[in-house]
């Protein structure tokens, strides 16, 4: 077999399987009963336009309801409310995705991702087709004002995004200038002294040649844990971003598209609240040092697209960007003394060029393409940790490294109509990686200065390559019932650590990790397109997965400290359902849900600790069961505008949060209720909107730490309460 065997599997995880197929295809078929429905039948209001939504997840833009991928879209509408978005705010929002806390922006798709923000990820990131490799100093960019829509690819993108996205790809698509000259400011306030500020304009420079847009962002906020030591609070918001673009048209068969970006960040940088010292609130800490980070990101990227003839175009893109973060805080103690924590100084470049051939031969259309990928990264960790035998002191001390990681890749993926209702789909993709390496550890004083080294290591070199093959059948029922299969291949580098607490974990690189994928999905729409639907059912095994173990003994060597490893072998599956609906034209309704098994099926290199054989264990951050739902009920009010009201939830079941999921750092299921409400003018250019956030001022501990006198938990965001007033032109 092409992909090979899926293994072995218990009878129990059949049956299970089994059910979710059974209530998949009996979606299908009562969905596809309600689409034969006589257009009489089917409600309908005149001159009532169903919203059409458009994606880029082949490279190329296509209708979602035919697009052969799950994805799902976030839309500009929900994106322009006030406050910053972080990934989080997205977790449960989306089937299967989960970023687990607000920083430092780790991923979570289908129950894959990267704990570690210092690795590459397993939830690929793009901005504008480049790719970011480093989502820690990046999880900001959903607040950028020009934001038009957010993509999100659920499972393996082995084929079209390569390597480092074998849980799935996070797009984040802005806005192009127009020669129309629109945009909008508006300004924000909100409880714990939030402030904010967003302007976007676009216009022509030279009609039908020339075009820009400048974006803009500033959000500050006092915060929302206490922190008596200091005085003030923290947990703070502290974002200013910036971002032109430059359109070039000066023909009808060429485009250039020019875009430069700035992001500074001092945020707080999480803070942690000790669970059993001092006060009982669970928003308070007691540390000492300053918690707002220094973070500065910019980047800069050349489009050009040039269309050969009718049927083919040539696209490039090439980009430089880079981050730099001159103190970024990990306090984890929460308490006044320096029990246990660590700085991030990070400084990261990368340069990239991707070349893109797309043909459309009707029943044919292909994609074929290079990239080249470098980047140069350097770690500097300062840290603090006391002894754990009795009466031991605190020890000071650092570990640094440099990276210097080279990728290339080739690939190819083609969409052929075998007949009217039949297509197949099959692409191939070839990846090398290459990666350069040293680190060093030395000692240090409480101001986190170098004081020796203590150890570095040679030069290290790793290679590995990657053949990453897909195929898949789709099939058009009628014109509102669309299925596909696919089996596909991913795979996430390895490499060395970049930070590495000692020497013998520095030596130790790790396998790229693998999967094998298979899906099946069916998308829907019904009642004149009122009701659109779609569902996914998936099944992944996963080799060599990537996890955060603490003292793991690896080819018989025990190596002391946390270090991130090749665990073994999971397996994950599941089903994911969305629809909207739209009973009238004033309401719409939205609905996701997300069923996930996620477990270890074999544990290589367990911990040192007795009882540290993880098979069958959940994968961290892989919640059974998340649900999400949004109404938005539109009321006109007769030559005096329109006012649109907005409700949301959603709910994740308990997510453990490390391998041996241990009850004590394991989140609890949580709820969030979200309400909100617009009125714009009949003329559309004045809006004001309120946005209550966490309704009913949920607290739910998201991660933890344990250190010698205390544990301490990061907790969400209380409630939250935002007025805007916004002018568009």
């Amino acid at each position: 077999m092409l992909f090979g065997r899926a293994g072995h599997h218990s009878s129990n995880k059949d049956k299970k399987l089994f059910k979710v197929s059974a209530l998949h295809y009996s979606v299908m078929i009562a969905l596809s009963s309600m689409a034969a429905i006589p257009a009489h039948a089917q409600q309908s209001d005149e001159g009532f336009n169903i919203p059409q939504v458009t994606v880029t997840a082949e490279r190329r833009e296509t209708k979602i309801e035919k697009t052969p991928v799950a994805v799902s879209v976030v839309a500009k509408e929900d994106l322009i409310k006030p406050g910053v978005l972080l990934f989080n705010d997205l977790s449960g929002q989306i089937p299967g995705f989960v970023a687990p806390v607000p920083t430092p922006g780790t991923l979570f798709i289908r129950g894959i991702g990267t704990s570690s923000p210092t690795y590459y990820p397993a939830v690929a990131l793009y901005v504008d087709d480049v790719y970011i490799p480093r989502i820690r100093a990046n999880k900001l960019y959903a607040s950028f004002a020009d934001v038009e829509r957010i993509e999100v690819l659920r499972g393996p993108q082995g084929t079209l995004y390569g390597q480092n996205s074998s849980g799935g790809a996070f797009k984040l698509v802005s806005r192009d200038p127009t020669d129309e000259v629109s945009g909008f400011v508006s300004g924000s306030v909100g409880n714990y002294g939030a402030l904010g500020a967003r302007a976007y304009v676009t216009g022509a420079i030279n009609p039908g040649v020339l075009s820009a847009s400048v974006a803009y962002t500033r959000e500050k906020d006092d915060g929302y844990t206490k922190n008596p030591v200091l005085g003030r609070n923290t947990n703070s918001v502290d974002v200013e971003q910036i971002r032109a673009k430059f359109k070039y048209t000066p023909s009808d068969d060429f485009e250039a598209l020019f875009s430069i970006d700035a992001t500074h960040d001092g945020s707080s940088n999480g803070d942690y609240s000790p669970l059993n010292y001092g006060a009982r609130d669970p928003r308070i800490s007691y540390e000492e040092r300053r918690p707002e980070s220094d973070v500065d990101i910019w980047g800069t990227s050349l489009r050009l697209t040039k269309k050969i003839d009718a049927r083919h175009a040539l696209k490039s893109i090439t980009a430089y960007r880079g981050f730099k973060e001159g103190y970024a805080p990990n306090l984890s103690d929460g308490v006044p003394t320096d029990e246990s924590g660590f700085i991030l100084g990070l400084d990261q470049t990368q340069l990239s060029q991707e070349v893109q051939l797309l043909a459309d031969y009707g029943r044919l259309n292909y994609t074929v393409g290079a990239v080249v990928f470098k980047e140069n990264f350097k770690v500097n960790r300062p840290g603090w940790a006391r002894g754990t035998t009795p009466g031991a002191g605190i020890t000071y001390s650092g570990t640094g490294s440099e990276v210097d990681n080279f990728n290339v890749g080739v690939f190819g993926q083609a969409n052929y109509q075998l007949t009217d209702k039949l297509g197949l789909t099959a692409g191939l993709r070839f990846n090398r990686f290459s990666q350069d390496f040293n680190a060093f550890g030395y000692s240090s004083n409480i101001q986190n200065q170098n004081t020796g080294i203590l150890w570095a290591t040679d030069k290290k070199k790793y290679d590995s390559e990657a053949w990453t093959p897909k195929l898949g059948f789709n099939y058009k029922w009628n014109d509102d019932v669309f299925s596909y299969v696919s089996v596909t291949r991913g795979e996430k580098d390895g490499g060395y650590n970049p930070v590495s607490a000692r020497q013998s974990i520095a030596e130790v690189p790790v396998d790229p990790e693998k999967v094998t994928s298979y899906e099946i999905g069916t998308k829907t729409s019904a009642f004149g397109g009122r009701l659109k639907t779609s569902t996914a059912l998936f099944y992944n095994r996963y080799k060599d997965y990537h996890a955060i173990i603490g003292n793991p003994i690896i080819n018989g060597v025990l190596y002391s400290g946390s270090v991130t490893a090749n665990a073994g072998s999971a397996t994950t599956y599941g089903a994911e359902f969305e629809a909207t609906i739209f009973p009238t034209r004033q309401l719409e309704w939205n609905v996701s849900a997300a069923l996930l098994h996620a477990k270890f099926d074999e544990f290589a290199n367990p911990t040192g600790a007795s009882g540290s054989d993880y098979k069958g264990n959940t994968l961290p951050f892989s919640p059974s069961f998340t649900f999400g739902t949004r109404v938005a009920y539109t009321i006109p009010l007769k030559d005096a505008g329109t006012i649109r009201l907005n409700a949301s939830a959603r709910y994740l079941s308990k997510v453990f949060t490390t391998v041996d999921n241990a009850a004590e750092t394991t989140t609890p299921k949580q709820t969030y209720v979200n309400l909100g409400g617009n009125y714009t003018t009949q003329d559309g250019k004045w809006n004001t909107s309120l946005e209550i956030a966490n309704l009913f001022d949920k607290t739910y501990a998201l991660n933890f730490v344990n250190t010698s006198i205390a544990q301490s938990a990061r907790y969400n965001a209380p409630r939250t309460i935002r007025l805007a007033i916004r002018r568009d032109f």
